[in-house]
């Protein structure tokens, strides 16, 4: 590179790499020291993080990427998921109560990562009707 900045799209392949920069001028060459570049691929959360939920309820689960909202695969443990894709899904508790979880996965830089909310389903309160 020749300009006075120098920019890239790192990968995390690219952690770890050191550069240097060559200046040059009629007075001379100077070289600077090493600046070691580290690669942050990125923090995948989902809201909400945990649920208490009747049996048979509905919940919506968003999953972000540092903060915006990014399409990832989605898996559950029971219930049924309104789609396996996508940045937000709607999870339907099983109709018995238990623990389960729905589990957000995406792949940044070649590095996976995971996200699992924990889902604690209740019995249904029945009303009896006089």
């Amino acid at each position: 590179a020749t300009a006075s900045t120098y920019s890239f799209t790192a990968a995390n392949a690219d952690n770890g790499a050191a550069f240097k920069v060559t200046v040059s001028n009629t007075a001379g060459t100077k070289t600077s020291n090493a600046a070691t570049l580290t690669v942050n691929d990125g923090s995948l959360q989902v809201t909400p993080g945990s649920v208490s939920i009747a049996a048979g309820s509905a919940q919506s689960l968003t999953a972000r990427l540092d903060g915006v909202a990014t399409s990832v695969t989605w898996t559950r443990s029971g219930g049924t998921l309104s789609s396996t894709t996508g940045s937000t899904v709607t999870w339907t508790a099983p109709q018995v109560a238990g623990a389960y979880s729905v589990t957000a996965s995406i792949t940044v830089n070649g590095a996976a990562k995971f996200f699992t909310v924990p889902f604690r389903v209740t019995p249904a309160v029945c009303t009896p009707v006089n």
